[in-house]
């Protein structure tokens, strides 16, 4: 009898994943229209609220979370928007709700803050978000990465857990971009601010931040 239990557990493991790979196709579908790329074979949890032009190179966990335009994620990347109640005596969610059949909101699983990732962030190999990080637009974060609470635009953070090492550009540089949401752009919007993404903070700031004020003095009307 335990062996035939066995293969029924098997089967029905076996049927749970099935349909489970079936239904993330359509989201898929939905991310190829747009511009989105995610390799098939990762989990997309069906409330993962995901933006243009996103790319995430490696198989990967997305739970529920909120990612801005055009990150780079290298991948595998682990969003885990929930955590285990180390409150409570029993910590499998299987366990809680079809075992003891405890209702949801008393689980062993709760959530507080979910898990958001501004626009125009690279993020290394590796990562992991844990429930409660929310990580500002254009942010760096270093491979290996755990991150379980909240940083500022333009930071460069990394280590376990995550801790911020530095922050991208100068106080003005800062200021002058942070008003100016170019990843809401259209396409051929994106096309006439070319010149801007050809400019290198490193090489000279100073001229870095002329450019851009002539840039968005010439172009006020516009954006």
């Amino acid at each position: 009898m335990k062996k035939i239990s066995g293969y029924i557990t098997l089967f029905y493991e076996y049927v749970r994943n099935k349909k489970r790979l079936l239904r993330s196709l359509p989201i898929h579908a939905r991310l190829r229209a747009n511009d989105i790329r995610i390799p098939v074979g990762s989990y997309i949890h069906p409330k993962a609220r995901i933006k243009r032009g996103v790319r995430i190179n490696a198989i990967s966990y997305v739970g529920e979370c909120d990612i801005g335009e055009y990150c780079a994620i290298a991948g595998p990347i682990q969003i885990r928007s929930s955590n285990h109640a180390i409150q409570k005596l029993a910590f499998q969610d299987h366990f809680t709700r079809n075992i003891v059949e405890l209702s949801s909101g008393n689980s062993g699983i709760k959530k507080s803050g979910g898990v958001v990732l501004g626009a125009n962030c690279w993020v290394g190999t590796n990562v992991t978000l844990l429930d409660g990080a929310s990580v500002g637009h254009s942010s760096i974060i270093g491979a290996g990465a755990v991150v379980n609470r909240r940083f500022p635009p333009f930071s460069v953070i990394g280590g376990v857990p995550a801790r911020l090492i530095k922050e991208r550009y100068d106080f003005e540089t800062r200021k002058l971009l942070n008003n100016w949401h170019w990843w809401e752009l259209e396409r051929h919007e994106l096309k006439m601010a070319q010149e801007v993404f050809e400019l290198d903070w490193s090489l000279d700031p100073q001229m870095f931040n002329s450019k851009l004020m002539e840039f968005f003095k010439n172009n006020e009307k516009k954006w």
